[in-house]
């Protein structure tokens, strides 16, 4: 019996119908987390100040009372300096709410990311723990045996003592397997954002999930959001650099203006129409646009640079992807179950009085550093897959 539950270590049992499964756990994380809600209200903020660059300056009016004649008047000026402006501000109004877009995938990818981590860190120190609560029973069974077999005189004290410590140390790894699961769902919980009030479900996976699943081809870098943030800030770095440039043209400010009451022509209107326009004698704005253009060509260099880190993470990933799979296969098709064969094996000699005791503690040993190694690679697969992910933009 105990064989066939070691051999089922790295599969999944039928998830209870109140279980919390890998989807559930990040589209909860996604809704709670302040990092994507925070990342969400900054788009919004971009959305905002693009609608605001859209909107036309108001006029500016004035009335006056005098004691000379005309008395009263009424005007209203209007700058049309921003007009020459306006387009690359726009430009750059844009260029903001897509970087912020991007801020927010990749807001959401990395949390994803830590998620999918977490999720199958918690599976992981569950199957650890199963492994050491069937370790226990194993060796409080052959503790019994050995009692047994010491009371017809069949082994000797130091043989039962052996095995009454081999117990002992059974219970000891039980317990610390216990804590390190309770502190990884712990930990799960917080990467959700899980409320403290309300304990978190059981967990419905496996270590092997999606381990034969087809993954998405190499993306193009320029999807990446961190090539995408970058790309952004070079369009509004050139978008205000342009903006500056025709700014430097000047344009008049027309002023219409309506007086009235004059005692000497009672009852007539004058207008009076002009226009004022800035003369550029000392300041040309020459500074500003060499800063923009200078501010554009460090938008420039950081994309090159990030493209390039962009190229040299999805060959990483693809790759580390690759031998991960390979190495979660053999862990699972073949390290897990030839494990639990050689303990059951062991256990049964031991049993039947085949063989000695050292064999069977050979036999235990042997187990639980093989399962350690495959649930470490079973776990390197999953967390190489969450990079991918990330970097792919695969979702749940």
């Amino acid at each position: 019996m105990l064989t066939f539950l070691l051999l089922g270590l790295a599969q999944a049992p039928a998830p209870p119908s109140d279980s919390v499964r890998l989807s559930e756990a990040l589209a909860f994380a996604r809704a709670h987390r302040g990092s994507v809600v925070s990342a969400r209200a900054a788009l919004d903020e971009a959305r905002a100040g693009a609608s605001e660059a859209k909107a036309l300056p108001n006029p500016t009016a004035t009335m006056t009372w005098d004691q000379s004649a005309p008395r009263r008047s009424v005007g209203v000026q209007q700058s049309f300096e921003w007009l020459l402006r306006r387009p690359g501000e726009l430009g750059a109004a844009h260029a903001r709410v897509d970087r912020s877009r991007s801020d927010l995938s990749g807001a959401e990818r990395d949390l994803d990311r830590e998620v999918r981590r977490a999720f199958f860190g918690a599976i992981a120190a569950g199957r650890v723990r199963e492994l050491a609560a069937a370790q226990a029973i194993v060796a409080d069974s052959l503790e019994r045996i050995a009692a047994r077999r010491l009371a017809a005189g069949d082994i000797p004290d130091a043989e039962h003592d052996r095995l009454q410590l081999e117990r002992v140390l059974a219970q000891q790894a039980l317990s610390h397997a216990r804590a390190d699961e309770g502190s990884a769902v712990l930990a799960l919980a917080r990467m959700m954002g899980w409320p403290d009030a309300t304990p978190l479900a059981p967990l419905a996976g496996a270590m092997t999930d999606e381990l034969d699943a087809a993954t998405a081809s190499t993306p193009n870098v320029d999807l990446i959001p961190t090539v995408r943030a970058a790309l952004a800030d070079s369009a509004a770095a050139d978008a205000m650099a342009g903006s500056l440039s025709l700014g430097r043209i000047p344009l008049p400010t027309l002023e219409v203006t309506r007086q009235w009451d004059d005692p000497a022509e009672p009852g007539r209107t004058l207008w009076l129409v002009g226009a004022s326009i800035p003369v550029p004698l000392f300041d040309r704005g020459g500074a500003r646009v060499s800063g923009a253009r200078a501010r554009l060509r460090q938008a420039t260099a950081t994309l090159l640079e990030v493209r390039l880190d962009a190229r040299e993470a999805v060959a990483s990933a693809a790759l580390q992807l690759r031998e991960a799979r390979t190495r979660a296969h053999l862990a699972s098709d073949s390290l897990l179950p030839g494990a639990a064969r050689l303990r059951a094996r062991a256990a049964r000699a031991y049993a039947l009085g085949e063989t000695g005791i050292l064999p069977l503690l050979e036999a235990l040993r042997t187990e639980r550093e093989v399962v350690a190694t495959a649930l470490t690679d079973l776990l390197a697969f999953q967390d190489a897959l969450a990079t991918w992910y990330s970097l792919t933009g695969t979702t749940e």
